[in-house]
C-alpha cells in the first residue's frame, strides 16, 4: 500500500495522481480520470484559496478580484480537459495553458501584495500552492513531449 500523503505517478500517462483515499470494495470508481489526479485536487485547493483572497479585495479593485477568480477557476478546468484528451500533443497544449493560468494567478497575487490590498499570509499560502502546481504541470508536460523535444 502506498503512503497516502505522497503523490503517485501513473507510469502510462505520466500524470500526478492522488492516493489520498485507498480504494475499497464499496467505493464507487469514477469514470472521470481527472478526479484521480493529485494536480487536479491541488488546483481545486488553489481555487478555494483564491476565492478567499478575492473576497477580501476591496470593491474599488474588483477588476483584480474578477481576474484572480477567472484564472484560478481556469486551472482545474484545464487540468480536467488535459486529462480527458487522449492525444499527447493536445495534452501538452492544454497543460501549457493550465501552467499559464497558474503563472497569471501568481502575478495577480504579486500585484495584490505590492498594492497592499491583501495580507502577505494570504499571498504566501497561494504562491506555495501555485509553485507545487507549476512543478507538477512541468513534469506532466515533459512526460507527454516526444523524445526529441525533451
Amino acid at each position: 500500500r502506498r503512503d497516502v500523503a505522497a503523490p503517485a505517478v501513473n507510469e502510462k500517462e505520466g500524470e500526478a495522481m492522488t492516493t489520498a483515499t485507498p480504494p475499497t470494495a464499496t467505493m464507487k470508481i469514477s469514470a472521470l480520470a481527472h478526479e484521480r489526479l493529485f494536480v487536479y485536487q491541488l488546483a481545486l485547493e488553489f481555487a478555494r484559496t483564491a476565492e478567499g483572497v478575492a473576497s477580501r479585495i476591496p470593491k474599488l479593485r474588483r477588476d483584480l478580484a474578477r481576474r484572480l477568480r477567472g484564472a484560478a477557476t481556469a486551472l482545474p478546468r484545464r487540468v480536467a480537459a488535459g486529462a480527458a484528451d487522449p492525444r499527447a500533443q493536445e495534452k501538452v497544449r492544454i497543460y501549457r495553458a493550465a501552467r499559464a493560468s497558474a503563472t497569471r494567478c501568481a502575478a495577480l497575487l504579486d500585484i495584490c501584495r505590492q498594492l497592499e490590498i491583501v495580507q502577505d499570509v494570504d499571498v504566501t499560502a497561494g504562491r506555495r500552492t501555485l509553485e507545487r502546481l507549476v512543478a507538477m504541470l512541468d513534469r506532466i508536460i515533459r512526460n507527454h513531449l516526444p523524445a526529441e523535444h525533451v
